[in-house]
């Protein structure tokens, strides 16, 4: 099935660069990979993320079960993450 996927986050636009987490859902792919509120999203696959709806909508075409790579950073510091997408139940 293509499409649908879902890491279980919630993202605002960030003025400087990529998405800041502002929720993570219990048990949800983001959660397994240590994603926390106040995390900014820079990267997915490689790319840079520009805007909130243009990560929702790259996660959402992503078929459920595929790994993504995200890079993000904590308090200055970069960290990277591999995370298999899951589905909204």
């Amino acid at each position: 099935q293509r499409g649908s996927g879902w890491i279980g986050v919630s993202t605002k636009d960030d003025a400087s660069a990529g998405v800041v987490v502002t929720r993570v859902l219990d048990d949800s792919a983001g959660a397994r990979a240590g994603l926390q509120v106040g995390d900014v999203i820079v990267e997915l696959n490689g790319q840079p993320v520009k805007s909130g709806q243009d990560f929702d909508v790259a996660i959402a075409r992503t078929k459920v079960g595929s790994r993504i790579s995200l890079a993000y950073t904590r308090n200055g510091s970069r960290s990277e993450v591999t995370l298999v997408v899951g589905k909204i139940a």
